[in-house]
């Protein structure tokens, strides 16, 4: 995110600098027309005679500077900018009216209106270039864009009139006036932006190319190795997807890289090596590897390339009524839950009945039933909204009924039905269409769903968000209808008998033989007929952009299909494909994603805390220790530590393994040998898994066996095998081969493979992407509901749009694709959600289809069925599912994704179930507490960035303790959210700077208002209330690491004092001399020694405990009898040897002379000493260390 900042800055200002220097130059300007006018007066001043000479040319000199100061002026007025516009949307529609079969008049009007429009194209480039000249004018993007075009246009036109082009040529170089529709974003600054940021985005996108084709000629080297010339095997019928030259090779790379019938080109592999056996398969390896690393891995580069650029990127005027008791009344009527639960039961159950209804008899029994049933469902929504008018008003001021979206949706829907009932048949057309919006219904209960009301202005926000986008988009695809149209117009004409290749040779009759049966032959008339999808007009190639094979086997005009006749146009659909497909789509999708993170962050706008902390926090809030069942039996203890070694884990993981690899190499056809060597395979794991799950029945008894879900699914599956094994060898001794009864029960073995994933679960890694996806699967449920509501939509429209089209096996609409059934008409919308030929069931439902035979139509409206709606009905439906909506799964994925890119060392919510299952190892009975001196051995082995770690210091650990401040009960313990919400607030720093006691109320501020069902009681628990005399952890570990500190420092200076023998004639040394030595003493830099002490402390020492044992208590002294410590534990430094002033002399050393590390404000291993000062000054000092580390204030006093 700083990378991408960092960007959008320099890209800032750069186009901050671009705009500053065309101001100075056309300051510049100005300046020069001033020096201009003072010359030609001193010139006159100073050389009167040459003032006749120079006076012709003075005056052309002022007539040019006043000519471009008035260019200058008016090509940067609105109307001349408007002009341009206007003569853009003039070449866009003289560029859209060309199509096939157009008449002689119109292509000459086309030709002469681009030679006008190209003219007045390139006068406003040389106006532009003589108002601010050459220098100025190529500094704008802009500028060299529009020279770029027009020199083309002028290349094109001479090219043309010289005839020195092929037409294909002629083409390339008409697509280059199609760019001046982008003139038009110049002056839109938000279409501009875009623009913008896509060209900063090409300088990756290019590198991105190189690499991809990099990857295509080394896959298509590779294809053409393994695979050309073989892929011939098939006599009959002609591959074009094939390996048999490098371009070729190429194209067949690019096909498989797009995903486009790609298995069907690995099937074709295999058969060039011989067919489906295994040492043919492996030629598949090959295939799975291209699609892999390029479908999955490169491509989706694309997506990160456009996610990467885009992220940078009510006075009430009437007054209203006064509350009166019957508004009241009615207001809390319609806010009561169970009147809600009854709209939303009535809504769901209109909902059903639009399901159920016959599209094809309209006058059935059924259709009866229901009819009725709408009668009282819309008289019920009809008093919900007279109520809820009644409560908030009409429209007349703010807040009232109409001034809501979804109230608006809800009058709409009542509204329809109410119409539908009072119009007479002879409107009967209308009634059909009010009919069909009848299916709004279930949009209703988006307003009764917060999680799902979420969701729906989320797309709504993206819908508004993406304008642009779908503007640029729509402008690259509106330039290759165009080409299309230039390249393809009227080349899409075939005979019905392929051996003819003209119109006129397409006559008569001719014979087919079905299905190549040559004793069944059929007699057909050829037709000369153009292809469904063509390249005619511009509308048709917005339906029709990548029909790859039709086009290069594309003739001239009114010539039939050759194959392969032009290959070399496969660049075009290459390039569109990159542009389109990859780039510009993912573009779209990339906006999506964007809007949806933004939308979900809109709520929190405000909050203190980020998304991150906000998790981390409520997982501590509502986390909960883990109950380990733990046998007391010595013989039941047993068991219990089998099924929890490592080793027993191991052991099974193999046998998994080996039982799934075993249920992998089955294949059809295998030997009777084999398969008996199966079937003894498969009773010993039967055997074995049943010893396992007998095992952990001993050591955990049933109940707390079958809590466990992993428990409960190996049961199952045991039992399912035992099954199994037992009806196998019950239909051998009875010679029963019913195979559907082997089948349903075998079916128990295949999901053995499923508890991998449990043992796998183990690791970091796998546990992390079990975690997200579980996650994901929590957020998916509004998405997926609002997907559900979409495709009821359109089954309930499909049903009553294309229903009565009769069923044929010969078309798109047949027995298992039509709009007959709900059910039925699901899958059909399934089918076109992914993409499969949504195109041919379009075309098949247009007007003219046959109607069902037993569809209630009027004579003669046999072929009545179907309608124009299809066009939209399935556009709109691929658009809205392919681009929008399913886009919203990989957003939450992505999402909950967003560990990926974030550096390990953040703590995050899938780090804490770690805490759990160790929490649980020191607290088996998941009492939620456990003895403070075990968190620094359990804090130990969480790895960080949660826990310490193994390799962490004690010293560290102790500092972090202090640091957290966990409170202390007054038996030594310390609870489970306290624990794990100390942890996460001093990972990520929540509130942990400056005064602590006001960092704790406004957390608790913040805590209470995002989740307002939070108990008091707990949020004491974790952020205890300020209390002076309250003992923590931070307060208890600071103290030991101050007693340790002064043992040490004493016990250097008695090493000192017996190492050097002093003259007691001598006196007292001076602080000067003593500092040094103090100083050294202090001296803090010898950590391993200090571990060592620390380590072999009673305090910090504690029993490991094993994962597998039950962990034994730690002895630990009365937490009063160490608080009390913490005021005694400094002693004299040297025994007073004479009275009063040997015990001055302690006053003055203890007191003065200290070491720089231990004056007031120096940090002492983490302890900052404030203050040293002297209580009294009697014969026995007291001295009195104001210690504070981090939040936690110590005082010490130390008495002599």
């Amino acid at each position: 995110k700083a990378v991408a900042r960092g960007e959008l800055q320099k890209a800032q200002e750069s186009k901050q600098m671009e705009e500053d220097m065309i101001g100075y130059m056309d300051w510049l300007i100005e300046a020069e027309d001033v020096d201009e006018e003072g010359n030609k007066r001193k010139t006159q001043l100073h050389n009167q005679d040459l003032y006749f000479f120079f006076l012709s040319f003075s005056f052309f000199l002022s007539l040019n500077h006043t000519m471009r100061k008035n260019c200058r002026v008016a090509v940067k007025t609105t109307n001349f900018y408007w002009l341009v516009l206007l003569l853009v949307f003039l070449n866009t529609v003289a560029s859209a009216s060309e199509h096939y079969g157009q008449p002689k008049w119109l292509t000459e009007m086309q030709e002469r209106a681009n030679k006008i429009l190209l003219l007045l194209f390139t006068l406003e480039m040389l106006m532009k270039m003589y108002a601010f000249g050459l220098q100025i004018y190529f500094m704008a993007l802009f500028n060299r864009f529009d020279c770029f075009v027009v020199c083309g246009g002028i290349l094109e036109l001479l090219l043309v009139e010289l005839e020195v082009i092929p037409p294909i040529g002629i083409a390339v170089l008409r697509c280059i006036r199609l760019l001046r529709i982008f003139k038009m974003t110049r002056h839109w600054a938000a279409l501009s932006d875009l623009v913008n940021s896509l060209l900063n985005s090409m300088k990756a996108i290019c590198s991105l190319l190189l690499l991809l084709f990099l990857f295509l000629i080394i896959f298509a080297l590779l294809g053409m190795q393994l695979f050309g010339g073989k892929f011939n095997f098939d006599e009959t019928q002609m591959k074009r997807s094939t390996f048999d030259s490098f371009p070729q090779a190429l194209l067949t790379c690019f096909q498989i890289l797009t995903g486009e019938d790609w298995n069907a080109v690995m099937y074709d592999g295999i058969m060039a090596y011989g067919g489906p056996v295994f040492p043919n398969m492996v030629v598949c390896v090959y295939f799975v590897i291209l699609f892999v690393c390029g479908n999955y891995i490169l491509l989706n580069v694309f997506l990160a390339i456009a996610v990467d650029n885009l992220a940078g990127g009510g006075v009430c005027l009437i007054r209203p009524f006064v509350l009166s008791s019957l508004r009241v009344a009615c207001h809390s009527f319609i806010h009561h839950p169970y009147f809600t639960n009854f709209i939303l039961v009535f809504i769901i159950l209109s909902s059903i009945s639009l399901a159920a209804e016959d599209p094809i008899k309209s006058h059935s029994f059924r259709n009866i039933v229901l009819g009725y049933a709408d009668y009282v469902f819309t008289s019920v929504f009809t008093v919900e909204i007279v109520l809820k008018m009644t409560v908030y008003g009409a429209f007349l001021h703010e807040g009232s009924f109409c001034r809501n979206a979804f109230n608006l949706l809800d009058l709409l829907v009542v509204s329809v039905s109410l119409t539908s009932f009072f119009l007479h048949s002879s409107a009967i057309s209308v009634v059909k269409i009010l009919r069909v919006l009848r299916v709004l219904r279930p949009l209703r209960a988006i307003n009764r769903a917060k999680g799902l009301k979420n969701v729906v202005q989320c797309v709504f926000v993206a819908i508004r968000t993406i304008g642009n986008i779908l503007i640029v988009t729509t402008l690259l695809q509106f330039m290759f209808a165009c080409i299309g149209v230039q390249l393809f117009k009227g080349r899409f004409y075939s005979c019905t008998d392929e051996a003819k290749h003209t119109p006129d040779e397409c006559k008569g009759t001719f014979v087919v033989y079905k299905d190549g049966d040559m004793d069944h032959p059929m007699v057909k008339e050829r037709i000369w007929e153009n292809s469904d999808f063509n390249f005619d007009n511009v509308p048709m190639v917005t339906n029709t952009e990548i029909i790859y094979g039709m086009t290069v086997d594309a003739n001239a005009i009114n010539r039939g299909p050759i194959y392969n006749y032009r290959v070399e146009i496969s660049i075009f659909f290459v390039i569109y494909i990159i542009i389109i497909a990859f780039f510009m789509m993912n573009i779209f999708v990339g906006f999506v994603i964007i809007t949806f993170r933004e939308q979900g962050e809109a709520e929190f706008k405000n909050c203190e805390l980020n998304k991150n902390q906000r998790q981390c926090v409520y997982y501590a809030l509502k986390a909960q220790p883990i109950k380990i069942y733990i046998p007391k039996n010595p013989s039941q203890l047993k068991f219990w530590r089998i099924i929890n070694s490592s080793q027993f884990e191991y052991i099974m993981f193999v046998l998994i393994l080996g039982n799934t690899l075993t249920l992998a190499v089955q294949h059809y056809e295998q030997s009777k040998l084999f398969t008996s060597i199966m079937d003894i395979l498969n009773m010993i794991f039967t055997v074995v898994f049943t010893i396992e799950m007998i095992i952990k029945l001993m050591a955990l008894r049933a109940h707390h066996y079958f809590i466990d879900p992993w428990n409960s699914f190996d049961a199952l599956i045991v039992v399912g095998s035992v099954l199994d094994i037992a009806v196998s060898e019950f239909s051998e001794v009875m010679n029963i081969n019913d195979e559907r009864v082997r089948v349903s029960i075998t079916f128990f073995r295949l999901f053995r493979v499923l508890r991998l994933v449990k043992l796998l679960s183990k690791g970091e890694g796998i546990r992390t992407l079990l975690w997200t996806f579980v996650k994901s699967l929590q957020a998916l449920p509004y998405v997926g509901l609002l997907i559900a509501m979409i495709f009821f939509i359109y089954a309930v429209i499909g049903m009553q749009t294309f229903g009565k089209v009769a069923i044929d096996d010969n078309t798109e609409i047949n027995r298992n694709c039509n709009f007959q059934t709900f059910f039925m008409a699901v899958l059909v919308l399934f089918r076109c959600a992914t993409g499969e030929q949504w195109q041919e069931i379009m075309l098949a439902a247009l007007p003219g289809r046959r109607c069902d035979p037993e569809a209630d139509i009027e004579p003669g409206e046999e072929y009545s069925c179907g309608s124009n709606l299809s066009y939209i009905y399935f556009i709109s439906f691929f658009m809205l599912c392919a681009y929008l909506i399913i886009n919203l799964f990989i957003a939450v994925i992505m999402d909950n994704f967003e560990y990926l890119t974030r550096d390990w060392t953040v703590l995050g919510t899938h780090h804490l179930d770690e805490f759990k299952r160790v929490w649980s190892d020191y607290d088996p009975e998941a009492t939620g507490r456990i003895k403070h001196i075990d968190l620094v051995t359990m804090l130990r082995r969480i790895q960080p960035p949660l826990g310490f770690g193994k390799l962490c210091p004690h010293r560290v650990c102790c500092r972090r303790l202090v640091a957290m401040n966990v409170p202390l009960h007054h038996d030594g313990t310390v609870t489970f959210n306290a624990t794990l919400f100390a942890l996460v607030r001093t990972s990520l720093k929540i509130k942990t700077e400056g005064a602590i006691d006001q960092q704790n109320e406004e957390l608790k501020l913040i805590i209470k208002k995002l989740w307002k069902r939070t108990k008091p009681k707990l949020i004491d628990e974790v952020i205890p209330p300020p209390r002076g005399d309250e003992v923590t952890c931070g307060k208890f570990y600071a103290s030991f690491l101050i007693q340790d500190y002064f043992k040490k420092f004493r016990k250097r200076k008695e090493r000192e004092r017996k190492s050097k023998k002093k003259d007691k004639a001598q006196g007292l040394r001076s602080l000067q001399d003593l500092a040094p030595e103090m100083r050294l003493a202090m001296d803090l830099e010898d950590e391993d020694a200090l571990d060592g002490e620390m380590t072999g402390d009673e305090v910090f020492t504690s029993e490991a405990t094993s994962a597998n044992t039950t962990p034994a208590a730690t002895p630990m002294p009365p937490i009063e009898t160490l608080v009390e410590q913490t005021s005694v534990f400094v002693e004299p430094f040297l025994k007073p040897a004479n009275g009063i002033e040997a015990a001055d002399h302690v006053i003055t050393e203890q007191v003065t002379g200290l070491s720089d590390a231990e004056k007031p404000g120096s940090e002492l291993a983490g302890v900052s000493v404030v203050s040293v000062q002297p209580l009294r000054s009697d014969p026995l000092p007291v001295q009195r260390y104001v210690c504070s580390a981090s939040h936690v204030t110590l005082n010490v006093q130390s008495v002599n």
